[in-house]
């Protein structure tokens, strides 16, 4: 008897019981009063494999051309080639090879597609076959060794093990992950044409662009736009070198030596011999990360500073006012106030908040300044005169805790609970929640 054979031919059979056993316990899971027989066909099944793997153990033991059962068992047509077929017929049946939600889908909506005489004889059948297993396993003429009752157990370790990582995945399934890619094509389309291009224009920024090996630091206060300086620096049409952008180095938590990580591995970045490299670097000018900074640049940083992007906050609301189907219908006059109030307002902005945001969630160029204005926006285009529109700009909020502390004063009361829900499942939730699940989880009110 060839022992790779046998070994291979079991766990063949093996993975065709798996595969039923899974479909069987996924459809009693999913439908409602499903057949008992259901259950009962996927727990023999589950117990057959559970005898193949450990007959597969001993097959790929040294003494496996002694085992009797082994002998018995791959006889033509014998119980391996028996069971084998009967397995291969029920998936067959079952349209097993389907995509697994689609497959799900269909559960749901469709009868069980086995015949109970079906089911009947897989049971029979299988049960026949485990309990011959059991009895040769068991028997005295199979001498199985304290190596392989360790094995026996780990198999049925592995069995216990798989169960929960499939009931894992089923969870895992059913949460929402974030879609990069997603969220990068969205920005791209928020992004406000001619914004952000006085940073190609600067002395530093050709000599990063052409020299190879260099590296730049972008730097400013939160709000100045370094995220999407960055952003854009990514949609470069070139691609002859390698243009690596580090965003937001300052992010990183000065506790447990994260910061000192980052910083040291940005300097082994800098430090390697690839001559087609160009590092920019982004964060707010703090002392350590000035410190670590200063002798790896090949070009003298950019601090931005704020009139450098109020050019491209101007841009952005006089676009957005020529873009509106209410507010293009302004008097100039109108406009203009709208146009210049914003802009002022922004570039004196006291900014006390450390948190970078994404340009993801901007329309403009990122950061606290240009969200504030964003928000500024959105209460002037509900305005429905211009005396709303004065009272509005006379009314500014000073930063950005203030705007959102007035989004939140203005829902309306009855409303309110719901709201502090949903604040508090975007709070706590290990991972980002998509619109329809957020819907679903901030009805339910565990107080009622």
């Amino acid at each position: 008897m060839e022992v790779i054979g046998t070994a291979t031919a079991l766990i063949a059979v093996a993975e065709f019981s798996l595969k039923l056993f899974k479909a069987c316990d996924s459809y009693y899971r999913a439908v409602k009063e499903a057949p008992r027989e259901i259950k009962r066909l996927s727990e023999e099944t589950r117990s057959f494999d559970t005898n193949l793997r450990i007959l597969h153990a001993i097959a790929t033991s040294p003494d496996a051309a002694k085992v009797p059962i082994l002998v018995e068992l791959m006889k033509a047509d014998g119980p391996r080639e028996e069971c084998q077929a009967l397995l291969r017929s029920l998936l067959t049946k079952l349209g097993e090879g389907n995509d697994r939600h689609a497959k799900r889908k269909v559960f749901k909506q469709m009868k069980w597609p086995l015949e109970k005489e079906d089911m009947d004889n897989g049971i029979s059948v299988l049960e026949r076959h485990r309990k011959d297993l059991d009895f040769a396993l068991s028997s005295d003429n199979l001498n199985i060794s304290v190596a392989t009752n360790r094995m026996i157990a780990q198999i049925y370790d592995n069995t216990a093990m798989k169960q929960k990582d499939d009931r894992c995945d089923r969870i895992l399934e059913w949460l929402p992950t974030t879609d990069t890619a997603m969220n990068h094509e969205e920005a791209r389309k928020k992004h406000q044409d001619g914004t952000g291009e006085w940073l190609f224009k600067t002395d530093q920024w050709g000599n990063w662009i052409s020299n190879r090996g260099s590296v730049m630091w972008l730097n400013g206060m939160p709000g100045c736009g370094k995220t999407v300086l960055a952003w854009t620096t990514s949609e470069l049409d070139s691609i002859s070198d390698v243009y690596v952008v580090v965003d937001a180095l300052d992010e990183s938590s000065l506790q447990k030596d994260a910061r000192k990580e980052v910083l040291e591995a940005v300097k082994r970045l800098a430090g390697t011999k690839n001559t087609k490299l160009h590092l920019l670097l982004t964060s707010r000018p703090e002392l350590d990360i000035v410190d670590s900074l200063a002798p790896l640049l090949t070009v003298p940083g950019i601090s931005i500073q704020s009139h450098q992007i109020q050019a491209d906050i101007s841009h952005y609301v006089s676009t957005q006012i020529r873009e509106s189907n209410t507010l293009r219908k302004l008097r100039p006059e109108d406009a203009l106030r709208i146009q210049n109030t914003l802009t002022e307002k922004a570039n004196g902005m006291q900014v006390f908040s450390d948190l970078i945001y994404t340009f993801s969630s901007m329309a403009l160029c990122g950061g606290t300044t240009i969200r504030w204005v964003f928000c500024q926006m959105e209460v002037i285009r509900k305005c429905i005169s211009s005396s709303d529109i004065y009272k509005a700009l006379d009314r500014l909020p000073t930063d950005l805790n203030e705007t959102y502390d007035r989004i939140l004063e203005a829902i309306p009361k009855a409303h309110q609970p719901i709201a502090h829900r949903a604040l508090a499942w975007l709070f706590f939730s290990r991972s980002p929640l998509l619109a329809d699940v957020l819907a679903e989880a901030s009805i339910i009110d565990p107080c009622a």
